[in-house]
């Protein structure tokens, strides 16, 4: 368990200086002109961007998901800005570690609207507490420091993990912010040369962990495409056609996994948290009788993990196998790759759209 800060810090600083210029940060986008052969970005300060296409990684509140060129009376177009109902909200945060509790093991509470899990790294600890909401909203809700250390205070005395309250753990916090959770599936993801990945497309609770990574996924599905069809236009920039084609089965593809995420997400986050007396009875009772916990990662979550993509050109140099095993191994694919496909090109388009 690590900081997802050390991640971007990583793939970043093995950039080449010029890959690394290719970065921007700090810029809002005003504008996303589809034209006929390239798309053309503009930004609060007066900077222009044109390229082949856009990706939209920018979150939630994704601003590329409020400028998409959507067909008149999509659904999307009209939902654009608040496309997601929250029925949770939660107090994330971290703190340094604390000697009470043990180096990588995940500690959970489970209560009637509320719960926590409790995540324990080598120097840090991360802290996720979740708490219904009076009723669902789509409200873009943005809360204070002090809404944060009132929800704190309410939630004090949670055990979240042995010998250990939440209020505790919050007073030596490096950090902590609250926010709601959105959740949902665009019903379209692109546009023209526009195509949305991660939160900005799909929104999940994070009880399971699958929010951060399947942006990844999303990014590894679209890019093996779009690799595909450059080898095969050796190299050169593709057409409207072949971008069409490449969008649409990627969010085909990935629709139909993200959908079975987000009703998993949201199944997990209400047994953890009793949104009914059948649900309590059976994660206080039946669950642990039967061991779910060990038969859901053997037969639910760890197929679907072992089914993550790869960016099939690349070698893994470090491969291990697991007792379930991957779905896609870690040999590349014969192909003649130009310098703009480079695995340096990649990771810089990687960093850009991780940033």
């Amino acid at each position: 368990m690590f900081h997802r800060h050390q991640l971007l810090k990583g793939i970043f600083d093995n950039l080449s200086p010029e890959n690394q210029a290719k970065v921007y940060t700090s810029k809002h986008v005003t504008a996303i002109e589809n034209l006929e052969n390239s798309v053309r970005v503009s930004t609060a300060d007066g900077s222009t961007f044109e390229g082949n296409m856009v990706i939209g990684a920018d979150g939630v509140h994704s601003t590329v998901r409020t400028l998409m060129p959507f067909p008149a009376g999509s659904d999307s177009l009209r939902d654009a800005a608040h496309p997601f109902p929250a029925t949770y909200r939660i107090l994330f945060g971290n703190a340094p570690k604390n000697p009470a509790v043990e180096t990588n093991v995940v500690y959970e509470s489970h209560g009637t609207d509320v719960s926590a899990q409790f995540f324990i790294g080598k120097e840090r600890m991360w802290f996720f507490v979740y708490e219904k909401l009076a009723e669902q909203t789509k409200e873009d809700r943005s809360y204070t420091a002090a809404d944060a250390d009132a929800f704190a205070e309410a939630h004090g005395d949670l055990h979240i993990a042995p010998g250990l309250i939440f209020r505790d753990v919050y007073a030596s916090r490096n950090g902590a912010g609250l926010t709601n959770l959105e959740e949902g599936v665009l019903p379209r993801w692109t546009a023209g040369r526009v195509a949305l990945v991660g939160d900005a497309a799909h929104k999940v609770t994070p009880n399971i962990g699958w929010g951060y990574n399947s942006g990844v996924m999303d990014l590894v599905a679209l890019i093996n495409p779009l690799r595909r069809a450059l080898v095969a236009n050796n190299g050169k920039p593709l057409g409207p056609e072949t971008i069409t084609e490449v969008f649409a089965a990627y969010q085909a593809e990935r629709m139909a996994f993200m959908t079975k995420i987000n009703t998993l997400s949201a199944t997990v986050t209400r047994n953890s948290t009793w949104a009914t007396k059948l649900q309590r009875a059976l994660d206080e009772y039946v669950f642990p009788l039967v061991k779910a916990d060990e038969l859901i990662v053997k037969h639910v979550l760890g197929p679907m993990v072992a089914s993550t993509p790869v960016l099939y050109w690349l070698d893994e140099e470090h491969f291990a196998q697991g007792t379930i095993p991957w779905k896609h191994g870690p040999k590349a694919e014969p192909e003649t790759v130009t310098s703009e496909t480079s695995r340096g090109g990649i990771l810089a388009k990687l960093a850009a759209l991780l940033h």
